[in-house]
């Protein structure tokens, strides 16, 4: 089932007559079958869109259609959608069958076909030896799936689900939403998955629609937007790390960072000294340090955009180890997190601020180097200085 939002605004109206617009002219198309992520950060209008979807919120302004059917004006009932909320909502006195059961009931399904319809529900999301039990003996993935379970048993034309992951611990959200993709895939519904969880939204959706202040930013492929960022909003949000953020300049058809800005560079020499004491020879340490101002001006890519001041991004995985390399940066901490290594680097274009890069664990680099890096060219993004955009 596609769905299709055409110009849709919704506008909240506080007591003292004060407006909020959650959703701002949001035009986008759901394809049929597929998982699609609603990202954002919180207050970005995602959820009060999956409302609206649902029809348990009017829009002020604009259409939505299920496939060639507006929907528009339809109660919720009326619209065929499966809705999962961030608490599950089950019924606390009744058995994982009977809440299973309940939405057939209410369209007055012969019992026998909804017990076996509830049996295959609760089957499909792995909890067909629970039904039962009550929610209370229940773990938080297991009334996940209750909800999930009960959500689906009406073969809804579309599944909502409104941050579902966000009560579970770390390790049951990992298992719980490969669970999610799963049921997805073999069922073929439409699912919108609300999340503000950048990492989720990428490793289950087909696509993701990111937004910020009710309005959309980019939709697309994850890694597509993840490689191929609209705007400086969307480069930060993704990622992680997150992408490194620095002045810089384009001169000359080159990417300058921190162009023409002075520094001060610490130089540490260690001399070693042969002391005799008696009849010992003694070998002494003796660091002396020398203070030099210098100019930061350094090329780390080409490009064919006008000269103009530029935010410049680059991802953590864009940086090299290269001896030879544009960028000689002080490692200020090592975190190694196994096949990789986090670099927390001083930032040349900011003293008082450092910034993380990824290199491959094989490079054992120790707290106080000083490293050479070459950059990826298409880890490096470049933004206007005003309005964000990507240039």
């Amino acid at each position: 089932m596609e769905i299709k939002l055409q110009n849709i605004t919704k506008i909240f109206i506080a007591k003292d007559k004060s407006k909020t617009v959650a959703v701002n002219s949001l035009d986008i198309t759901i394809p049929s079958g597929k998982l699609v992520g609603l990202l954002g950060p919180s207050g970005c209008g995602k959820s009060t869109t999956l409302y609206m979807i649902a029809g348990l919120l009017d829009p002020n302004e604009g259409k939505i259609f299920f496939g060639d059917e507006d929907v528009t004006d339809a109660a919720p009932e009326d619209r065929g959608i499966g809705l999962v909320f961030q608490n599950y909502a089950l019924y606390p006195h009744m058995t994982v069958r009977q809440n299973i059961m309940f939405p057939l009931e209410n369209i007055r399904v012969p019992k026998e076909e909804a017990l076996i319809m509830a049996q295959e529900m609760a089957d499909l999301v792995g909890i067909g030896e629970l039904m039962n039990r009550k929610p209370k003996q229940l773990s938080g993935g297991q009334q996940q799936r209750v909800a999930i379970a009960r959500a689906l048993v009406k073969k809804p034309r579309v599944l909502l689900l409104d941050e579902p992951l966000s009560n579970l611990d770390a390790r049951l959200r990992l298992q719980t939403r490969e669970e999610i993709k799963r049921i997805q895939r073999e069922t073929g519904i439409t699912t919108i998955f609300v999340t503000h969880d950048q990492e989720e939204a990428m490793s289950i959706s087909d696509e993701i629609i990111l937004m910020d202040f009710g309005v959309k930013q980019q939709i697309g492929e994850p890694q597509d937007i993840y490689d191929s960022p609209d705007n400086l909003f969307v480069a930060k949000f993704l990622g992680t790390p997150p992408i490194n953020i620095m002045d810089g300049q384009i001169k000359s058809k080159k990417v300058m960072i921190a162009d023409g800005k002075k520094f001060k560079m610490k130089t540490v020499e260690i001399e070693q000294k042969v002391v005799q004491e008696g009849e010992q020879e003694i070998v002494q340490e003796v660091q002396t340090m020398e203070v030099k101002e210098y100019e930061f001006n350094v090329a780390i890519a080409g490009t064919k955009a006008k000269s103009q001041k530029v935010v410049v991004g680059i991802r953590p995985e864009g940086f090299v180890v290269d001896k030879d390399g544009p960028l000689k940066l002080d490692v200020y901490m090592v975190e190694t997190i196994g096949r990789d290594t986090t670099l927390v680097i001083k930032d040349p274009t900011d003293e008082g601020r450092t910034f993380r890069v990824i290199v491959d664990a094989s490079h054992r680099v120790k707290p106080g180097q000083k490293i050479g890096f070459s950059i990826k060219r298409d880890k490096v993004f470049m933004f206007n200085k005003e309005t964000g955009e990507l240039i």
